[in-house]
């Protein structure tokens, strides 16, 4: 995995954890939809971590590093994708945690088309 990896998602996990535990304890008369929002909450903290990592571990994060012949295809026309150097990619979870990305981007040499390779 990428710099954090697995030790670092269950440090995570701990203080999401420790986190609620500690909300629970101050919030004893909460209802079910507030203590799921709290722990929804905490975990889009996890998620969006493990999320990063696995986007950045990707092979198509570095095409310019994958041999000739093994780099994405152009979803247009079939032809290898050449890298056009590293740029910035940013997401939105759906518990609306921002992800920067610094990933590999492809375009066609053929056809023009330019995109960031999924994966």
């Amino acid at each position: 995995m990428n710099e954090m990896g697995t030790e670092g998602w269950q440090e995570l996990m701990k203080m999401a954890s420790e986190e609620m535990a500690k909300w629970r304890k101050e919030n004893k008369q909460a209802r079910f939809t507030d203590i799921e929002g709290e722990v929804d909450g905490r975990l889009a903290v996890v998620r969006r971590q493990i999320l990063e990592d696995m986007l950045l571990a990707s092979e198509s994060a570095d095409i310019a590093g994958q041999e000739k012949g093994k780099r994405p295809k152009c979803p247009e026309c079939g032809v290898e994708m050449r890298s056009e150097g590293k740029r910035k990619r940013r997401l939105t979870t759906e518990r609306e945690q921002r992800i920067e990305l610094e990933r590999s981007y492809a375009s066609c040499p053929e056809c023009g088309m330019s995109f960031f390779p999924p994966g």
